[in-house]
């Protein structure tokens, strides 16, 4: 079984999500309820949702609630800032390892799929569904109760053909194991709504679409979870002078109107205002911000807005250009780092990269400062959203603009590291110290340069860096990563690599 490739953190019990507060979305739920304790419905449910409308946190609760029920039989929750959550080829390895310890005998049969087949691992995902997942049930013959998979955020794996290869793969062999029931939550986007309509998945899938639930309902919900949210706050500073019914009822009508729907609007607002000073005087100057006919997006980006304000209210220049650089660097990585990786890798100290982020707590997960292993990562995708689009972030000293941020990632940051940290000799002194910065910057430098701009003018430095690489580190590089057992690493970073610069010596003849 350790021949399998997974994402370890990917179950339900390990991702930082909240689940529903209790009493609320309780229409939503309800339908996933029934859903999954009626032998007679479709097979596959698709969530969706726009982004900040509550999906995961939904998905969370629906998957506590089935192994509660003794129904739920894997779940993957995808990330895009987690490289493993994020890779759509350990969806279904990881989906039948968790079945596999749930059911011992579909264990057995995996055990002989992999011994026959040491690297299935690594194969399509067609191929992994029918071999790791379907092959084995039928041979168990396991068809009394139904048994649930959730994946949830499918649209946050990095492959933007992945809905479609999950659900096409589940569109062939739904009929042959009509017991089990699959889950799915994301945003409503093309790719995706193209693939539940695809005539293969339509007599299999039933559709909810959180943007067509009651308003008053969700308005309603909101309303309660702030309620609860800001009580808690009072009763935590034990504010006597704030009165038994507090908050006001029409002050929380007025901040439910500005989330228009946004259950992230609410959450974010209260991590915002725990620890700002006073709370009535931060929630009427929020409540009072301009709206628009299109609050429902411009509400979370007025929010945002305000919290960029407040953490910078008292940074000079030079204070904010480096806060962009941080910003740009965490919303980008491929995947999440400690804060003293990250400050080893930006070459900041660890002290400065803490101060200047201490104001961005309701956008950005910080560890705590006695947990070193703990990484730095944002609390929800709308936020890397924001601050990427120049139409929504109009602070133009934090718009982070993808290629260039990416570009000084792998320029400053990954290829410095390198050329620094591989020397003759050094990866057998350090065999089991190749990690942190060094570790990121050998898995994860061809991903970066994959995505910088092809435009000539840009990326002289780029290509000169490049070259000063592959000429004098490119063997070092691969000596560490077989270091490392990763040598898979190497064949894929080359082939990027080559895609890249075989592009950009087509735009250099135009």
């Amino acid at each position: 079984m350790d021949k399998l490739p997974r994402a370890k953190n990917a179950r339900w019990k390990y991702v930082n999500i909240e689940e529903c507060l209790k009493g609320t979305r309780t229409t939503v739920l309800g339908k996933i309820k029934a859903w999954i304790r009626n032998e007679e419905t479709c097979q596959i449910y698709w969530l969706n949702g726009l982004a900040g409308t509550g999906k995961s946190t939904i998905a969370k609760s629906i998957a506590h609630f089935a192994a509660d029920e003794g129904q739920l039989g894997a779940s993957f929750f995808c990330s895009h800032d987690e490289n493993d959550r994020s890779d759509v080829t350990l969806i279904f390895p990881t989906l039948a390892f968790q079945l596999s310890e749930v059911f011992p005998k579909c264990r057995a049969e995996l055990i002989k799929v992999i011994d026959h087949e040491p690297d299935i691992g690594h194969a399509l995902p067609l191929e992994q569904l029918q071999k790791l997942i379907v092959g084995p049930f039928c041979r168990i013959g396991l068809h009394t109760q139904s048994i649930l998979i959730v994946i949830d955020a499918l649209d946050e794996c990095k492959d933007e053909n992945a809905p479609s290869t999950i659900l096409m793969a589940l569109a062939q062999f739904i009929e042959v194991i009509p017991f089990l029931k699959v889950f799915v939550t994301s945003r409503p986007e093309n790719d995706v709504r193209d693939a539940f309509d695809d005539s293969s998945l339509q007599p299999h899938r039933d559709i909810i679409v959180l943007d067509r639930v009651d308003p008053n309902v969700v308005d309603e919900d909101i309303g309660r979870f702030l309620n609860v949210q800001l009580q808690k706050m009072a009763e935590r500073r034990r504010w006597a002078y704030l009165s038994p019914n507090w908050p006001p009822m029409e002050l929380v009508k007025r901040l439910v109107q500005k989330a228009a729907g946004l259950f992230i609007f609410a959450s974010t607002l209260c991590k915002f205002i725990d620890s700002t000073g006073d709370l009535e005087e931060q929630l009427e100057e929020i409540a009072q911000l301009s709206t628009s006919d299109h609050e429902g997006r411009l509400g979370i980006d007025q929010l945002y807005r305000k919290v960029l304000d407040s953490a910078m209210e008292n940074f000079s220049d030079q204070q904010v250009l480096n806060c962009h650089s941080i910003l740009g660097t965490i919303i980008l990585l491929q995947n999440p780092l400690s804060l003293t990786d990250l400050s080893q890798l930006m070459c900041v100290r660890e002290g400065r990269v803490a101060g200047l982020l201490r104001g961005f707590h309701s956008v950005i997960a910080m560890p705590p400062s006695d947990d070193k292993t703990a990484v730095i990562r944002i609390i929800h995708s709308s936020f890397r959203d924001f601050l990427t689009n120049g139409k929504r972030c109009l602070d133009t000293r934090l718009l982070v603009q993808p290629a260039l941020q990416h570009r000084e990632i792998v320029v400053l940051f990954l290829f410095k590291r390198m050329m620094e940290d591989l020397q003759e000799g050094i990866i057998i002194q350090r065999e089991h110290s190749i990690d942190g910065p060094l570790a990121y910057a050998c898995f994860y430098w061809a991903d970066h340069l994959s995505y910088v701009s092809r435009d000539r003018s840009a990326i002289n430095q780029l290509l000169t860096a490049l070259d000063e690489f592959v000429r004098n580190r490119l063997l070092y590089w691969v000596e560490a990563l077989s270091c490392l057992g990763s040598m898979h690493i190497a064949v894929m970073a080359l082939r990027k690599t080559r895609t890249w610069y075989s592009v950009c010596s087509i735009y250099s003849l135009r």
